[in-house]
């Protein structure tokens, strides 16, 4: 099957941290420049826009991003447990320098850079506040 990303994505082999609407932890899947993959225990509707707080070098950092999709899946855990995780895709909608800088800085502890993602789209489109009111209208309780 043909590759339809935009750009490149760079697995995180890592355990890199960050949290949706500053209270909903996410392991970080992969990292490109238009957007990430997230792997929470809870769901994160795909409505609206939210948002992420990344590990920064003076602190979190925070990126405005729109939940684009979001799947239950099963994972094998330690001991051959079986658990259920939710995979969130998230596209960047803003960015501004410190958070240009953080994602910079995930991407080089994963082995790649910023450039070699491919441009970023983040400053293209910025959400609005009707993207926000439907993203928390929608929210999982």
């Amino acid at each position: 099957m043909r590759e339809r990303r935009r750009s490149h994505r760079y697995q995180a082999d890592l355990e890199i941290y960050a949290r949706i609407k500053s209270s909903i932890p996410v392991r970080i899947v992969d990292v490109s420049s238009n957007g990430m993959m997230v792997e929470s225990s809870s769901a994160v509707p795909p409505a609206g826009a939210c948002d992420l707080w990344v590990p920064g070098d003076n602190g979190d950092v925070k990126l405005r991003v729109r939940v684009q999709r979001s799947r239950a899946q099963f994972v094998n855990g330690v001991n051959g447990g079986r658990g259920l995780v939710y995979r969130s895709g998230l596209e960047f909608l803003e960015m501004d320098e410190p958070a240009r800088t953080a994602l910079e800085s995930i991407l080089r502890q994963l082995g790649g850079t910023l450039e070699e993602c491919g441009p970023v789209a983040a400053s293209v489109s910025a959400a609005s506040d009707e993207d926000e009111r439907s993203f928390r209208a929608s929210e999982v309780v």
